[in-house]
């Protein structure tokens, strides 16, 4: 009887509960190359932890099969029946998600979630936890203004200046400028990973 008791437990631990999704390498990867990036950076600028418009939260499976204020998000299964699948389709009697039509989702990026719900809608337990929208990566783009630098001679465009300051700032000084056999070498280098040919020296020395 102990012996049995022993081997239940162990089958128990062993084996994951009926509960517990069973993610594919190729379900894993799909969710977090098309699945993910459309709930992170398009949805969860009004459903995520700063801002939940309708009480609703996409930062995981969870808070989809809970919803929001309308009812459950997310059935998986039957996207027909998903209210979130309804909204980025922008069916009638659902608010349309995004609400500018002008930022709609994709044709592709809509037949992506349609088959991810379709297939259970699977979100691996190895997926990053969401970020804030305080992240850098979703701040607006803006002018950053340009650095002061002494030496003002040596930039040729407003990016050198980035540089030049970091040199400064690190009492650096830019090595002089290439001659002409430096840069070709450099060049076929970089392209080949084979020196230039004589005749390609010729010509770029003229």
């Amino acid at each position: 009887m102990r012996l049995f008791f022993s081997v239940f437990l162990a089958l128990l631990w062993l084996c994951p509960s009926a509960h517990a999704q069973q993610v594919t390498i190729e379900q894993s990867d799909f969710f977090e190359s098309k699945i993910r990036p459309v709930l992170l950076g398009t949805c969860f600028r009004c459903h995520g932890d700063g801002r939940t418009s309708g009480s609703l939260k996409v930062d995981s499976r969870e808070t989809l099969l809970q919803g929001g204020d309308s009812g459950p998000a997310l059935v998986p299964g039957k996207p027909e029946s998903s209210l979130l699948i309804r909204a980025i389709q922008r069916q009638a009697g659902v608010a349309a998600m995004p609400p500018e039509k002008k930022n709609s989702l994709r044709p592709d990026q809509v037949a992506d979630l349609v088959n991810w719900v379709k297939s259970g809608a699977v979100w691996p337990a190895s997926s990053k936890k969401f970020e804030s929208t305080t992240h850098w990566a979703f701040q607006p783009v803006r002018d950053v203004p340009v650095p002061e630098v002494k030496d003002k001679l040596w930039g040729k465009t407003s990016i050198d200046s980035y540089v030049r300051a970091k040199q400064e700032a690190t009492g650096v000084r830019p090595a002089l400028p290439a001659d002409k056999l430096t840069l070709i070498r450099r060049a076929t280098f970089d392209l080949t990973g084979l020196p230039p040919t004589p005749k390609e020296i010729d010509a770029f020395l003229v």
